[in-house]
């Protein structure tokens, strides 16, 4: 049982009273608070937010009315009532409405051991529902945790959803613009692919059905194109005119310095 538990006694029944003090006697963590009526009990109960047990005593069963006991249930649910009843053979357990539970014992029959018994008994079940109830209040606040949690992700989600898309849209656009400038431009990535070009450089170079996108520069360009290129190892910004299929175009070939987008990017433009 916990330590500290209050029992409040409605009505000074000196033989509930006496079995109470002989049973808790050596016991520091009861302690009994004794009222003379129903009303009292409610502001008792108001004040002493830590009160387990009530106790309706024999000579007081008049305070077990409906009022009060409705009155316990709304402000106090979770209080066990023990109460003695000339009709109960021995101890029985009931339910009224919402409150957790009722003990009577035998006014007639009752011993300080039955009633230290019920008093134990009660105080066990109350610490299971206890248990259960926040077992359940902690289940509740994780899955409100997970639920924000999984908002939280869809929210985060739906905006990269969101940015990607709009990445896509300023790639296709660049696209666009590239693909209307009369220059022929091609993306050549470390290892030499050609992984980008517009639409004058597929033109220009349709190589096989799908165009020179995917295949290494010196399989898709002339010896003037490659030779332009391969200054790079030696000079910063080559530069050259060259003829390519009758035309003549004025090259040029940069690097990439960013960490994501190293390569090379060619550009020939067409002399008049």
């Amino acid at each position: 049982m916990n330590d500290a538990v209050k029992i409040l006694q409605i009505g000074d029944d000196p033989q509930v009273r006496q079995s109470l003090e002989r049973q808790l006697r050596n016991k520091a963590d009861f302690s009994v608070v004794v009222v003379e009526s129903g009303a009292e009990a409610l502001k008792a109960l108001a004040v002493e937010d830590d009160v387990r047990v009530i106790i309706l005593s024999p000579r007081r069963a008049d305070q077990a009315d409906d009022e009060f006991l409705r009155q316990v249930e709304d402000e106090r649910p979770d209080v066990i009532l023990i109460r003695f009843s000339e009709q109960a053979d021995g101890l029985s357990i009931g339910e009224i409405d919402n409150l957790a539970q009722v003990y009577e014992l035998s006014s007639k029959a009752w011993t300080d051991q039955v009633l230290f018994s019920t008093i134990s008994s009660a105080l066990k079940y109350q610490d299971i529902q206890r248990e259960v109830q926040k077992m359940a209040s902690e289940l509740q606040k994780k899955n409100t945790e997970l639920l924000e949690i999984n908002n939280n992700l869809e929210k985060l989600i739906s905006k990269r959803t969101e940015t990607l898309e709009i990445r896509n849209q300023v790639l296709q656009i660049a696209q666009g613009i590239l693909d209307v400038v009369p220059v022929v431009i091609f993306g050549i990535d470390p290892e030499q692919v050609i992984v980008h070009c517009n639409e004058a450089a597929r033109d220009l170079f349709p190589y096989g059905g799908i165009g020179p996108l995917g295949h290494l520069r010196q399989d898709v360009f002339p010896p003037e194109v490659n030779g332009l290129i391969d200054r790079l190892k030696g000079e910063s910004l080559p530069k050259g005119v060259m003829k390519i299929f009758g035309r003549k175009y004025r090259g040029e070939v940069r690097r990439l310095h960013e960490t994501l987008s190293q390569g090379i990017v060619l550009t020939l433009i067409p002399e008049s």
